[in-house]
Order: structure tokens, then sequence, then C-alpha cells
């Protein structure tokens, strides 16, 4: 195949920064997704769809770099934004690790404030095994919820059950 400029695939690349948690000593500075893999996040959707048009023929490879805003990701480390990542991209499989030198509850809290979609498995199994406290109270609320039901069907089988019985004592 000789090499023809119309035969070349293009590519869409995103890049993303995170200045508050990037160093000299880190080997990269911006984090790179494919736009597909950005579009996982409903946060950067939000930003890409309004900043490219998707149905425009793209004539040769576009770089587009995103700054995250600081409150997304403070007091969470450059280890922990590569983790995510990493699993972002399914590079690495997501489990519990004890004694990991990244901290899996930063990464749940990043993956929730990009919006980083359910489809995803690991975002579903990080909002389980470290929810957020409204998800607790949600859960805890649920629960309590589900306890009155159970007593409400308690007593009301209770009260069907006495007037079987006056009804079985009124035929006798």
């Amino acid at each position: 195949m000789t090499e023809n400029t119309n035969n070349i695939i293009k590519r869409v690349t995103i890049g993303l920064r995170f200045p508050y948690s990037v160093c000299k000593d880190d080997e990269k500075d911006i984090f790179i997704l494919s736009y597909n893999e950005a579009l996982k996040s409903e946060f950067l959707r939000t930003l890409l769809e309004n900043e490219f048009d998707i149905n425009t023929y793209i004539d040769s490879d576009i770089y587009h770099e995103i700054t995250i805003p600081f409150q997304l990701y403070k007091s969470i480390r450059y280890c922990d934004i590569e983790k995510l990542i990493r699993y972002w991209k399914g590079q690495e499989t997501y489990y519990t690790e004890q004694g990991a030198r990244c901290c899996q509850q930063d990464i749940a809290k990043l993956s929730r404030a990009l919006l980083l979609s359910l489809d995803l498995d690991f975002v579903n199994q990080l909002d389980i095994d470290y929810p957020t406290d409204e998800m607790v109270r949600s859960i805890q609320k649920q629960k309590n919820e589900i306890r009155e039901l159970r007593q409400t069907i308690n007593s009301l089988q209770m009260q069907l059950e006495i007037q079987n019985e006056q009804g079985n004592n009124n035929v006798i």
C-alpha cells in the first residue's frame, strides 16, 4: 500500500490536565484518552459535544486539551488519578486492594466528580465499595422503610388471623 494521505487514519485525542496533582517528577502531566473514552464521562461529554461537530469529516488529527477544575480533584494525588485513568481505558481491572499504594476512596470520589458512566463496571463496584455519605443515608432510609413495611405486613397478618378465628368461632 502506498503512502497516500487519504488512507491515513485520523484521530481525535483528548488530553486531560490535573495541574494541582502533577509535579515535575511525575512521568506525564497530561492523561490521554480517545474521544470515545472521554465520552464515558458526562462531564467531558458536555464539554466535547459543545466543542466538536461529530458529523464533520475529520481531515487531520485533532488534539483537544481540557484542564479539569481543581474542585473536582482537590486532595486527590497523581497516583490515584493515574489509576482511575487506567481503569477508565480498560488497561487495568478494578479489584479491592488491601494495602494498595493508591486510595480507592479518592478514585471513587473522582469518578463521581467526572460523572463517569455506570456502564463501566468498575464505577459500579467503586460505588458499592466506597459509597458516599449520601448513599449510605439513602440505603439506611430504604432499610428503615422496608422494616416499617414488614411491621405493617406482620400487623395486618395478625389482624387477618384474628378475624379468621373469630369468624370460625361464630360458625360453631
